[in-house]
């Protein structure tokens, strides 16, 4: 399986990262989006091997989503550790909002709760603990979003998801195609990722005169393994494109 290859190839390369202090911030989100792509894509291998393959599209598209964020983040050598410290402080903001609301029914949620200011400056000194100048990084971020709070979308760069595919993309005739095949794939993987009745998507064979059987169809697996693999051969690029950094 291709798929096989690629896990393979992305565990050498995510042993022999070399990061450094100068892009702490930066290298270890990069280091963990490579773990989710990873594991996502070992969850597709997993699951393409049983009768329920069609949810290893789910995490297909997990794998792929964590891969467009590794891509982005390495997009810029000029960029990356800002938007390393940005993907940071929205982990925050995304911990304020699910307490925000689960205080509108007076619940509490382990790990939510958080005072962000002080949160923010509290990671900011662990970060300088052991690379100094790191949590200034962590501190600009946390006053771009402080400033913009009002529009902050679901995604920690600001895009949307197709202004994110467009930023990667550029604006050539071959970015235009390659944002519409991501729009579409996106489609097709959001489709199998969200309950529906999925009427005539399934093979059904009659096994008796008032009995109808439901099959896996065959295509799901190879579906999911093929995304994986896209995805995993995205984030050996971007791991790869990082090292070449100064």
């Amino acid at each position: 399986m291709a798929l096989d290859d690629a896990l393979n190839r992305l565990e050498r390369t995510m042993r022999g990262f070399a990061g450094s202090a100068k892009h702490k911030v930066a290298d270890v989100v990069l280091y963990n989006l490579a773990i989710d792509v990873r594991e996502q894509g070992e969850a597709v291998r997993a699951l393409c091997h049983l009768p329920s393959a069609r949810a290893a599209l789910t995490n297909a598209r997990a794998a792929l989503e964590g891969a467009i964020d590794a891509a982005y983040l390495t997009q810029s050598e000029q960029h990356y550790d800002m938007r390393g410290a940005r993907a940071r402080v929205f982990e925050l903001f995304e911990q304020e909002r699910i307490q925000l609301r689960a205080d509108i029914i007076s619940i509490q949620i382990p790990g939510a709760s958080v005072d962000l200011e002080n949160a923010v400056k509290e990671d900011a000194k662990s970060w300088d603990a052991g690379a100094p100048g790191q949590g200034g990084l962590i501190i600009g971020a946390w006053e771009f979003f402080s400033l913009n709070r009002a529009s902050i979308g679901d995604h920690w760069s600001g895009h949307s998801r197709l202004a994110l595919y467009r930023e990667l993309a550029g604006d050539s005739p071959e970015g235009i195609e390659f944002v519409k095949m991501m729009d579409v794939v996106y489609g097709i993987l959001s489709i199998a990722a969200h309950p529906r009745p999925r009427t005539g998507q399934r093979p059904a064979a009659l096994t008796a005169p008032d009995r109808l059987e439901y099959r896996p169809d065959p295509t799901d697996a190879q579906r999911a393994a093929e995304v994986a693999e896209m995805a995993v051969r995205i984030t050996i690029g971007s791991l790869n494109g990082r090292q070449g950094f100064a």
